[in-house]
């Protein structure tokens, strides 16, 4: 008898556990404060690619850690991409932590779709947050830039309103981005990061979230 009461003792003790456990997890679905989705034209070779970028400001009430997967759908196309925690982007800028990705594009260089996109967090419990992101720039803005190096001068030929320099090391490792505010000029006169080996053109015109990004070149 007295066994059997303790063994009951026990299973109680152990259902209180289990109990106490998940009143301890926040039951409240996680959410998305806000998000934006843009489009990259990228140079492959030559070729040239689309890629769209796209970040969310999640918020969960048992932290950032407990976000499991960012998903991405466009249901009219039934496209989805997965991104695990090891695989997203995660920016601290303002205040906010972004999640995202710089690289969402389609199989063999294909076209991506315009529309609307859904961003859905979900967390270690399953729960989700949603938010939708619409972009529908149709037609190509401004022709790829060009630029050049030679001699320690740079020449850039763009439509595009705004230009940076993306700074990589000798070993193809990202150090910065200067913002230039010319499209001639030289290089000595930037202050480019003294590890600099090589240079990429970002031009973009952020009102309507679109960009371009040319190959590397090296700079001697």
């Amino acid at each position: 008898m007295i066994k059997h009461v303790k063994k009951i003792f026990a299973v109680l003790a152990g259902m209180v556990c289990i109990l106490l456990f998940f009143l301890s997890c926040s039951q409240n679905n996680p959410n998305i404060n806000e998000g934006y989705i843009g489009l990259c034209y990228y140079d492959n070779s030559g070729n040239i690619e689309e890629r769209y970028y796209l970040f969310v400001v999640p918020s969960d009430d048992d932290g950032l850690e407990d976000i499991d997967e960012l998903n991405i759908f466009h249901k009219k196309e039934g496209l989805r991409w997965r991104l695990s925690s090891a695989d997203w982007l995660s920016v601290d800028a303002d205040g906010k932590t972004w999640i995202g990705t710089r690289s969402l594009s389609m199989q063999n260089g294909e076209e991506l779709p315009r529309g609307v996109f859904t961003a859905e967090t979900v967390d270690k419990a399953g729960m989700t947050g949603r938010i939708e992101l619409t972009f529908d720039v149709r037609e190509v803005p401004h022709p790829f830039p060009v630029f050049s190096i030679e001699d320690g001068t740079y020449t850039i030929i763009s439509e595009y309103p705004v230009h940076h320099f993306i700074c990589y090391s000798g070993n193809g490792a990202f150090i910065q981005t200067v913002r230039l505010e010319s499209l001639n000029g030289e290089l000595s006169a930037l202050s480019l990061p003294r590890e600099t080996r090589s240079l990429a053109l970002w031009a973009e015109s952020p009102e309507i979230f679109v960009s371009a990004l040319t190959e590397m070149k090296n700079i001697n």
